[in-house]
């Protein structure tokens, strides 16, 4: 199975798994001047913990590159959202030869969404013969939209 050669963000999450009140009360920080700063240590700790265990806690769009186009590639950051009935994948591809780059259509490749993590398999195109570069939407565990549920917290 293909790895990717690069993986890139192409939209940040709407929302972050630990809200700004709850990360000042665990803090116990009771003014405005830092809010700034304790955002962007949700935003790091999310994006180490993502890194770390390979999976996404929160939507957001990942662009990954291959060298080649395969029979298989794994999708990273599972779990994968689906639009509408169809899983969001994109997967434009650039022959090497012309370095013409054109968008595929659905019917040549297949997603397996419920795999974990997710796969694309090429069903048409002759693996090698053009470099690829997939988009996926990666969905929380909740679902589109949402962070992964947690319990309550008492005070």
């Amino acid at each position: 199975m293909k790895r990717y050669r690069s993986l890139k963000r192409l939209t940040e999450p709407a929302t972050e798994p630990v809200t700004l009140a709850e990360a000042k009360a665990h803090c116990r920080v009771d003014i405005d001047a830092d809010d700034a700063l304790i955002q962007g240590y949700i935003r790091a700790a999310r994006e180490l913990c993502e890194d770390y265990v390979e999976r996404t806690f929160v939507t957001q769009q990942l662009q990954m590159k291959l060298d080649q186009w395969p029979i298989e590639v794994e999708l990273p950051r599972p779990p994968m959202s689906n639009a509408g009935t169809t899983t969001a994948v994109i997967v434009t591809y650039t022959l090497s030869d012309t370095g013409a780059t054109q968008t595929l259509p659905a019917s040549v490749y297949r997603v397996d969404r419920d795999a974990t993590p997710g796969v694309v398999r090429n069903l048409t195109v002759a693996p090698g013969r053009a470099t690829a570069t997939i988009r996926t939407r990666s969905a929380s565990p909740g679902g589109p939209g949402t962070t992964t549920s947690r319990p309550s917290r008492s005070g």
